[in-house]
């Protein structure tokens, strides 16, 4: 087979605007304009969740003797403050987040 005879059914970006014409109707959705900006809202709240409960357990049992060591028997408490403070009441930014983008959205 020759490689100089075989073409590209389309150039290699088409499909990406393919996909987003067929979308658009989706991304002008003001509903969903308000929960996408709600979830990026409250991404840095996710995050820090996250990097307590991989502070809290992270699976090396040479890490966890090390914090008992340093720390004491109680150094799992940090995280779990974090994490109450951020995942704990992520319904709550959430919430307050998607409501506030949508009244932008609205001019409200």
């Amino acid at each position: 087979m020759d490689d100089a005879k075989i073409k590209p059914a389309r150039p290699s970006g088409a499909w990406r605007v393919d996909i987003l014409t067929r979308f658009k109707p989706l991304f002008d959705n003001p509903m969903l304009a308000a929960i996408r900006e709600g979830l990026s809202f409250s991404l840095p709240v996710i995050v820090a969740g996250t990097m307590a409960i991989l502070f809290n357990s992270f699976p090396l049992p040479a890490y966890q003797g090390f914090m008992v060591n340093v720390f004491g028997e109680g150094w799992k408490a940090l995280g779990g403050y974090i994490w109450n403070g951020t995942l704990g009441v992520m319904s709550i930014v959430m919430a307050i987040s998607i409501a506030n983008s949508l009244s932008e959205q609205y001019n409200a």
